[in-house]
């Protein structure tokens, strides 16, 4: 798709969300590329085996090999964020996608591609049951693009005003709010039960957006909510936790894309 686009020198007005994608999915894989080395090849074989299963048009019955997409890049944004994540391989004991050494802290990442709030909300509570499971404390990303239409992610708009996250902010600070006070309670701000391995649960809406009195500049987004939960502040955890929230953001950064972001403790 890109290398037509490239050779016609043009984008096509008919498919922009397409192109959008492919534009997209280049720019993850690129990421994905530095995080794939010598020492995390052979364990990464699988994930990327799945992920390249994908298209560009996003239309098989399968949601498996974005999820897999997604997680590998949010590997890439830790390994950019300095957090240097590990790929646990000993299939004989409960893994987590990832594990960050904070020393003297070792913490866990677990990475989840929703397709509704239903969905997030289940996925949440699998990705804290795998925290527990592993008997770490750590970080639950949920990338929720898939939560939006094709018209709130993908944007064909003429002289926009206003940033692109406009068209899905109110729905995602309602996502945010649900999810939040899964994992605290809002009125306690104390973690709810089985919940207090979640100590950074961040979220992630990623879209596009195409300029129609520009289209040479097209603009890709990602707006991030961070919430920090833990239950006696400037203890380890804690410092720790404000440690991979302001790295993760650094990690976003470093890619190349605009994190549009909001910082929150328990969900306020």
């Amino acid at each position: 798709m890109l290398e037509k686009v490239a050779a016609n020198g043009s984008y096509p007005i008919d498919q922009l969300a397409i192109v959008g994608n492919a534009i997209r999915t280049a720019l993850d894989f690129r990421e994905i590329a530095k995080l794939v080395g010598p020492t995390r090849e052979e364990a990464l074989a699988h994930d990327i085996n799945s992920a390249l299963k994908g298209t560009v048009d996003q239309q098989q019955p399968s949601h498996k090999p974005y999820q897999f997409q997604t997680q590998l890049w949010m590997g890439a944004i830790l390994q950019a964020a300095g957090l240097t994540p590990t790929v646990p391989t000993d299939r004989d004991t409960p893994n987590p996608d990832f594990t960050i050494d904070l020393a003297p802290g070792l913490y866990a990442a677990e990475v989840k591609r929703p397709g509704s709030l239903e969905q997030a909300e289940k996925r949440l509570s699998k990705a804290k049951d795998q925290l527990n499971a592993c008997g770490l404390a750590g970080l639950v990303v949920l990338d929720v693009s898939d939560c939006f239409d094709d018209a709130e992610k993908m944007q064909v708009v003429a002289s926009p005003a206003g940033p692109p996250q406009d068209r899905i902010s109110k729905r995602f600070r309602q996502i945010k709010k649900a999810l939040s006070s899964k994992v605290s309670d809002p009125a306690t701000r104390l973690h709810r039960p089985g919940y207090s391995s979640v100590i950074v649960l961040a979220l992630l809406a990623r879209g596009f957006r195409w300029d129609l009195d520009n289209l040479a500049v097209p603009d890709p987004f990602v707006t991030v909510a961070m919430g920090l939960f833990t239950s006696v502040k400037y203890n380890l955890q804690w410092h720790h936790g404000q440690s991979i929230r302001n790295r993760l953001e650094q990690g976003l950064n470093a890619s190349g894309i605009y994190a549009w972001r909001t910082w929150t403790e328990h969900g306020d």
